[in-house]
């Protein structure tokens, strides 16, 4: 869902599972390839690509880009599923770093499929120090895995952006580190965002700009 359009909605499989499928009947969609910049239509979508979506609506909106960047994960009867992925404009830039969020996306994404940590609920966010700042993980999950080892692969992996890497270098970043939540931490989450009047921004994104997370989260 976004303000300014229902991009997909979910319709449930044989075994129960929700997948999500692009609403055709009410806009028209065009999607960008995150890569190659090619515009494609709903009917030339592949599986495995990532694209921004830009939506016509009959409320007015025309090619408007909602800076959605989502997945195709597969097909229903030859309509694309599609998985939201993060946004394309979100960049975090306290001491120079310019994350991106699609960028964290894929870096926790790929750490998570390798070192095999499910989560239902994690996100990076700025932390700021008396000196200095760095990131927090926030992740919930019910199985164990080793700390250290998830905190030097998504490092290395964050490092691919050469200006993280280089405030990492200079030490205006200390490094990261991970901060594990309880069960109730996705609903203290949306409670938190309307609190502040952000409800435009409560989609769950892997990066997250706000610097108050461990406080109003944790130590609240």
């Amino acid at each position: 869902m976004a303000t300014e359009a229902c991009i997909t909605f979910p319709i449930e499989d044989s075994t129960g599972k929700s997948n999500y499928l692009p609403a055709f009947t009410s806009h028209f969609f065009e999607f960008e390839h995150t890569q190659t910049k090619e515009i494609k239509l709903l009917n030339e979508v592949e599986k495995g690509g990532t694209y921004e979506v830009i939506v016509t609506t009959g409320g007015g909106l025309y090619r408007y880009r909602l800076h959605d960047i989502v997945l195709c994960y597969g097909f229903l009867r030859g309509m694309p599923l599609l998985n939201f992925e993060g946004k394309s404009n979100l960049i975090s830039d306290i001491a120079g770093e310019k994350l991106h969020e699609n960028h964290v996306a894929h870096v926790l994404q790929t750490v998570f499929e390798e070192l095999k940590i499910e989560s239902s609920f994690y996100f990076l966010a700025p932390q700021l120090t008396a000196n200095s700042c760095q990131y927090i993980l926030f992740i919930y999950t019910n199985k164990a895995f080793n700390l250290n080892q998830l905190r030097e692969k998504i490092e290395l992996g964050l490092c691919e952006n050469f200006h993280y890497k280089h405030c990492r270098t200079l030490e205006q970043l200390k490094a990261l580190q991970i901060q594990l939540l309880q069960e109730n931490s996705r609903s203290h989450f949306y409670e938190i965002i309307q609190s502040t009047g952000s409800l435009g921004s409560s989609k769950q994104t892997a990066l997250r700009k706000e610097t108050f997370w461990k406080e109003k989260l944790i130590e609240s």
